[in-house]
């Protein structure tokens, strides 16, 4: 018997040295906090994946522009943002806030994507190099979107552990 009991108390020993925020939250059968290089990570390929849109998109501009300049100038105001948001992370780290408006505006950028594609392709007559420029701001608008999906599940990694920490404060 003292020998299960030297295990169970190696056990809590490892498990109270484990006690680092991550571990803490695996513990709780919480997902990681996700690391600064992880996150710094996904920020620049969210920087490159606006960056290729943006450049495909220019691609159709005069489509676009000429049927709707309204979502042209909304399609290049959320890129602009997205590159000051980026640019405000790598200055001053990660947050939850920071991380949420950059995922929000990732998904208008893809939004305002989609709307340009059907603007485009709606036209009377749609040339085969416009047809194929299409095609590259749509692969360009997935690669978007799914960065945006990655950033959200990264935020909410965040939040959770956020919240676990609010929640094991002690009661007043």
């Amino acid at each position: 018997m003292s020998g299960s009991l030297t295990v169970i108390i190696q056990r809590i020993a490892s498990a109270l040295l484990a006690v680092g925020f991550a571990g803490f939250a695996a513990a709780q059968n919480q997902q990681p906090l996700p690391s600064r290089q992880e996150i710094d990570e996904l920020i620049s390929k969210a920087d490159q994946k606006i960056d290729a849109l943006s450049v495909a998109l220019m691609s159709v501009r005069k489509d676009i522009e000429s049927t709707t300049p309204d979502l042209w100038k909304n399609q290049m105001d959320n890129v602009s943002t997205a590159h000051q948001i980026i640019q405000t992370i790598r200055e001053k780290g990660p947050s939850v806030y920071r991380l949420v408006a950059l995922n929000t505006t990732m998904e208008d950028i893809s939004r305002a994507s989609l709307q340009s594609i059907i603007v485009a392709a709606g036209a009377k007559s749609v040339h085969r190099e416009t047809q194929q420029r299409l095609a590259t701001v749509t692969s360009t608008e997935l690669g978007c979107y799914d960065t945006s999906e990655l950033l959200g599940h990264v935020t909410l990694r965040l939040i959770q552990a956020e919240e676990h920490v609010i929640n094991s404060l002690p009661a007043n």
